[in-house]
């Protein structure tokens, strides 16, 4: 019972992302509904008065009702261990959920930073006006230049 969904979301765990992680919430679910139908079945008073064997049911030996009350403790063992179990699998799903709201959490604010960066580079590259200060300052600078002969800016002869 246990070990298979046991495995099922295992597996989802190994793959963990926030659906990941939801694949696992399902299969913890899953097999908490199993343990709770086995527990119906183990109900301890339905089993003390059901599936109560008498010291004498095994003959007459010594150790005959020793079989008997180990029959009713073992009973009694795996019942408490599947609540235990079940507890344990409840926190693990509300771990499940925490993981999942943090990863969401992350996902989004690492969004929002990058929509925020790519804004301020927009708004970086669209406002700034270099290229028209340049404009600006080269007609300034060359406004009172004059027609010539000679080439202004001449080579180095070497």
């Amino acid at each position: 019972m246990l070990p298979e969904q046991f495995a099922a979301f295992a597996a989802a765990a190994v793959k963990a992302s926030p659906t990941g992680l939801t694949i696992v919430e399902d299969a913890i679910d899953k097999a908490v509904k199993s343990i709770d139908e086995q527990l119906k079945n183990l109900d301890h008073k339905a089993f003390s008065a059901d599936g109560f064997i008498p010291g004498s049911a095994f003959g007459a030996a010594d150790r005959s009702s020793e079989l008997a009350l180990h029959h009713t403790r073992a009973h009694a063992v795996i019942e408490t261990t599947l609540v235990g179990v079940k507890k344990d699998l409840a926190r693990f799903r509300t771990a499940c959920v925490e993981a999942r709201a943090l990863i969401t959490g992350a996902d989004e604010q690492a969004g929002d930073d990058s929509r925020v960066l790519v804004a301020r580079v927009l708004s970086d590259a669209t406002t700034s006006n270099y290229s028209d200060n340049a404009y600006q300052q080269a007609v300034n600078e060359e406004a009172d230049a004059v027609p010539t002969e000679a080439n202004p800016d001449p080579e180095d002869d070497q």
